[in-house]
């Protein structure tokens, strides 16, 4: 894959995660229902939403032949960056949409901060048992998609107590797993 293909999957499957979490949204604000919810909130997340697929093409490299010869790989993510921020010349925030991905890189890659540390800061967003389950199951995918969902909610502000909590966590793990097993069958 190119690296303009992968940042144009990468941006794919940001948007269909968007369009997912608004779907949600809009059916909660449908008439009849108990529940609104502000659909603005989706805005603030797409930077920690594209990190996160970003983060998933990296994890989905690792330990194929091609991200064994370090400089190469690190030339084709440097590229794939460079097209994400190509894509995006209307970029606005205050990170840059380079800082926002090598944040997440620090956070999903290299577990800076670990889970016990980003759960201490954001208790909010995420049920122990999620954090019982990914610790008990040493899987680095399980790891990589908990820490996204908490800082995706964080981003959507949506708590653990809220009625969309539910069905926006399990639509952001489901479809960073669908994601992953793409990239993974891809290489």
């Amino acid at each position: 894959m190119t690296p303009e293909a992968l940042a144009a999957f990468t941006i794919a499957q940001t948007d269909a995660l968007i369009a997912e979490l608004s779907r949600i949204l809009a059916e909660m604000n449908a008439p009849g229902h108990d529940h609104t919810q502000d659909a603005s909130r989706l805005k603030s997340a797409r930077p920690r939403i594209l990190a996160a697929v970003y983060c998933l093409s990296v994890y989905a490299f690792d330990g194929t032949d091609f991200a064994s010869d370090a400089q190469q790989f690190k030339t084709y993510m440097t590229s794939v960056r460079q097209e994400l921020t190509r894509l995006h010349p209307d970029w606005k925030g205050p990170f840059t949409l380079e800082s926002i991905l090598q944040q997440g890189v620090g956070a999903y890659l290299r577990d800076a901060p670990n889970l016990r540390e980003l759960v201490r800061s954001k208790p909010d967003y995420v049920f122990d048992e999620e954090i019982h389950a990914v610790e008990k199951s040493d899987d680095r995918l399980a790891l990589l998609t908990l820490k996204a969902k908490i800082y995706i909610l964080e981003a959507t502000r949506i708590r653990a107590y809220e009625p969309a909590h539910a069905p926006f966590a399990r639509v952001v793990r489901e479809n960073l797993r669908r994601i992953a097993d793409e990239m993974t069958g891809a290489n």
